[in-house]
């Protein structure tokens, strides 16, 4: 009998160990949180939709995907947009006058930017200085490709956590980065945080997979994504906005 008490306490240690490291377990349930998809909002031209990004340098406002991808809901829906850049040099706030995408009809999209070439860790040391609208209804979490061995997957999880306490009422998703040809360590990494996302019931935006099924999305120093790459990363981001997200009513 011992034995196999033995066995069944060895079995349960090595599968928690097995897990992707963090340290976010999501609170129990206070209540039925009703959703509706943010493409809802979207489609309501008198319903402003505020968008945030938290993340690294792949977020850069010109020429890069975040900009496309405003671009594409703009079309799509005939919205007016706009793209405000976090004023990095000042520590809090938003630059001024915002970045204009695209004229339309109705209320503006609005992308709140925190895009700055660091780590998570200051990501959350900066949190009071980045805050965008309390009415903002999605906030995506965008880190990877500068990113140690071992510590996406704990450090963004915790961002999340942060960012859900602070904006209670909005989604706070996790984009999967792609890795650069020959990155095995953003690949692991990045592979822990969609597991590690799964764990915690973490939205996801799979910007990964579709770069896996694709070749010469990279510049010539095969570090950042080219225009191709760029484009590819906005289609997916793009097209879960519009179809396939959730926002608390």
């Amino acid at each position: 009998m011992r034995a196999g008490i033995a066995v069944v306490v060895l079995a349960t240690v090595l599968a928690a160990c097995a897990r992707p490291v963090d340290d976010y377990v999501p609170p129990p349930p206070t209540g039925v949180v009703e959703t509706r998809p943010l493409g809802d909002l979207l489609r309501d031209p008198t319903v402003p939709v505020d968008i945030a990004i938290v993340g690294d340098g792949t977020g850069a406002s010109l020429g890069g995907w975040v900009f496309l991808t405003m671009q594409a809901l703009s079309q799509r829906f005939g919205r007016p947009a706009v793209i405000h850049d976090w004023d990095y040099d000042a520590g809090r706030g938003y630059r001024e006058p915002p970045i204009r995408v695209a004229d339309g009809t109705g209320e503006l999209i609005e992308l709140w930017n925190a895009s700055v070439s660091r780590n998570v860790e200051f990501l959350r040391s900066a949190l009071d200085g980045l805050q965008p609208p309390d009415g903002v209804q999605l906030v995506l979490v965008n880190n990877g490709l500068d990113m140690g061995a071992g510590t996406l997957a704990r450090e963004s999880v915790a961002l999340v956590r942060s960012l859900s306490e602070r904006h209670p009422r909005a989604t706070v998703a996790v984009i999967l980065q792609p890795s650069p040809p020959g990155e095995d360590e953003v690949t692991a990494n990045v592979r822990d945080l969609a597991v590690s996302a799964r764990i915690n019931d973490i939205p996801t935006v799979d910007v990964a997979s579709a770069f896996a099924r694709r070749t010469g999305l990279y510049d010539a120093g095969e570090r950042y994504a080219d225009l191709d790459g760029q484009r590819v990363w906005s289609s997916v981001v793009a097209a879960v906005l519009g179809d396939g997200i959730v926002v608390p009513r």
